[in-house]
């Protein structure tokens, strides 16, 4: 029985996703669920993070890799959990990679879940729109498109 996902069958999907789960607390902190998944593994997480984090990463997004150095960051973290996206330059035609970790736990019982996504600068900056709206709590969620 084969149960991987085909990536043909993966085309308008989104392959990450970021949702707000909380309003802003007295810090201005939100709790975000993130979400990715390639054609061989997916990974969730949830971590706290700040609207400013979250619009400093849109703007980030929407002239990824023109204006910027090769590679750009974001992360959310709660207690021992930690999740991170991580974007660099893979060639000079425009295509991008996304590295996603998640990690839960340190030391020996530490566990950690790493994909990489592949994206083009259009598809970043639809993603770095929906963020802007989840800053400013017009919105719930983002997502990335296959």
């Amino acid at each position: 029985m084969d149960h991987q996902v085909r990536v043909g069958d993966m085309k308008d999907k989104p392959i990450l996703s970021f949702d707000r789960l909380t309003e802003p607390d007295e810090d201005g902190l939100v709790l975000v669920r993130i979400h990715a998944m390639n054609d061989v593994i997916a990974a969730t997480g949830e971590g706290y993070t700040s609207a400013r984090q979250l619009i400093s990463f849109a703007e980030t997004l929407a002239v990824f890799p023109e204006q910027l150095p090769a590679s750009a960051s974001f992360l959310a973290v709660s207690g021992s959990f930690d999740i991170s996206v991580d974007l660099e330059t893979l060639d000079r035609s425009g295509h991008i990679g996304v590295r996603v970790s998640v990690r839960e736990g340190a030391g020996p019982r530490e566990n950690t879940a790493v994909l990489w996504l592949h994206t083009e600068p259009n598809a970043l900056m639809n993603l770095a729109r929906e963020l802007k709206s989840m800053a400013d709590l017009s919105s719930e969620s983002a997502a990335l498109s296959a």
